[in-house]
């Protein structure tokens, strides 16, 4: 016959089904529901602030070329 987790199926009882259920929780490979919705919101919340992180990080470098090029001209232009 078939197994499960190693174990032959005909062999489980509702003991030893309910006893994999409280293992499978306690181990955590069986979460509620609501905890996986909960990881899920805070997968989506990192994504968005990293996402506007990289924008603002993109604006900020155009900020410090132009103001790079603005300084390597100050010398130029006290020359003259």
């Amino acid at each position: 016959m078939s197994e499960l987790i190693g174990i032959p199926a005909e062999s489980l009882t509702l003991g030893g089904l309910l006893g994999m259920a409280v293992l499978a929780i306690l181990t955590g490979w069986l979460v509620p529901r609501s905890t996986l919705r909960d990881k899920q919101r805070e997968c989506d919340w990192l994504r968005s602030s990293n996402e506007e992180k990289d924008r603002q990080i993109t604006e900020l470098l155009e900020v410090a070329r132009t103001a790079e090029q603005v300084l390597a001209a100050l010398p130029k232009a006290a020359e003259r």
